[in-house]
């Protein structure tokens, strides 16, 4: 069949025409380090932009995001997941592992996360968080104050907002 498609189109050659596709090159997760020819890592589970690899990025983002932050955001997706758990054991090592050195972001994160997200469904988690992991304590008042203020913005509630009079 292909013979017979190839003397048709009068060649040989029947890819020569066809537009090339450009493959990216492979990069380094900014959390683990692990090599990925995709924007995903699979070991973090976090959405990788490459810095400037010459390929296609996210339109309308100028620069990816700080490795620091996207750390930050990590540790809180982990909390997060895992508001409801019993067992907190596994979930504080594994905020342990995932910050490695940087304990200075893991305790501003958990801290903040445990002072906004605390109620009688996750006092386990922030329980844990408070007496496992150092520093965090101290964060958790700037998460409570979050938590606490009022919503702003222009989309029609908040402190700016001024109902109108009924007539």
């Amino acid at each position: 069949m292909l013979v017979m498609m190839t003397m048709m189109l009068g060649g040989s050659d029947i890819g020569a025409s066809l537009p090339r596709v450009s493959v990216p090159p492979p990069i380094a997760c900014p959390l683990c380090g692990t090599i990925i020819a995709a924007t995903w890592c699979h070991a973090c589970r976090v959405d990788v932009i490459p810095v400037s690899v010459g390929w296609r990025s996210l339109p309308g983002m100028a620069r990816p995001l700080d490795p620091a932050t996207l750390l930050g955001i990590h540790i809180g997706a982990i909390c997060s997941r895992n508001r409801y758990s019993a067992d907190t054991a596994p979930v504080i090592a594994e905020l342990l592992a995932t910050a490695g050195p940087r304990t200075d972001i893991l305790a501003m994160e958990t801290g903040r996360w445990a002072g906004y997200y605390d109620d009688v469904h996750t006092r386990t988690l922030v329980a844990a968080i408070v007496a496992d992991i150092p520093g965090a304590a101290s964060w958790i008042a700037d998460g409570a104050r979050r938590r606490d203020a009022p919503p702003h913005g222009t989309t029609g509630f908040g402190p700016a907002y001024v109902p109108p009079t009924p007539r």
